[in-house]
């Protein structure tokens, strides 16, 4: 596998559909911190922490949703949903395994002052600590769920308003352009056949199902 090929696809693919940074540099290096989450996604049973992608913008109609529909069709096992409580989280994964790619839109509208939702969200950051306690059935019995699964995260305004400062360090967060007034860019209610076409080309959903032969060699890796 050229992993050069497979991340240039990705990125490529990303950067027809959204628009990102306040600029051509930021927005380059947007697309490719993305590219690399992706990969992330498909290598995950390799990884030892989780990251969260953050796609946040300043207002409506920034391509959030867009964003997370092209995700949808690069990530393995992706679960979408607009809205859902702390315990969701943690019993969708633990339901599916390998555990799903979660893709969380409209965060802001139900994650301000959830502080369970908060905690469920970072504790899935390591593999070693990705566990919630809670007790189940008629007679209490604790059970722990994981919450061990790659994450996306998409909202309008500041993360650290809804998710605070403790967030920052488990979070990538990318930011989309809001459009200029007098330029029609409207977000599509569905990507455009042609386009989804290119998305879901054989050649890249070829590459990202070999990027599992790259665990062995990841596996025993250390970042320092």
């Amino acid at each position: 596998m050229d992993a050069a090929v497979l991340l240039g696809e990705i990125t490529r693919a990303v950067g027809r559909h959204v628009q990102l940074g306040v600029n051509e540099e930021e927005g380059l290096a947007a697309q490719a911190a993305i590219a690399l989450w992706v990969v992330h996604a498909h290598a995950f049973a390799a990884a030892r922490c989780a990251p969260r992608l953050l796609l946040t913008s300043p207002t409506k109609r920034c391509g959030k949703t867009t964003a997370l529909r092209v995700l949808d069709r690069l990530t393995p096992r992706p679960l979408s949903a607009s809205n859902l409580t702390a315990p969701t989280i943690f019993r969708a994964i633990e339901a599916v395994q390998p555990p799903p790619v979660l893709l969380i839109d409209e965060a802001d509208t139900f994650i301000n002052g959830a502080e369970g939702m908060r905690s469920v969200i970072n504790s899935g950051h390591g593999r070693d600590m990705a566990f919630v306690l809670r007790c189940t059935g008629d007679d209490h019995e604790v059970k722990r769920f994981s919450t061990w699964a790659p994450m996306v995260v998409a909202m309008i305004g500041s993360p650290w308003d809804a998710l605070v400062d403790s967030s920052r360090s488990h979070c990538i967060e990318q930011i989309l352009k809001t459009f200029e007034p007098l330029v029609c860019h409207r977000t599509p209610n569905r990507l455009n056949p042609v386009v989804e076409q290119q998305v879901q080309q054989p050649r890249l959903a070829h590459l990202l199902k070999q990027s599992h032969r790259v665990y062995p060699p990841l596996e025993p890796s250390q970042p320092e």
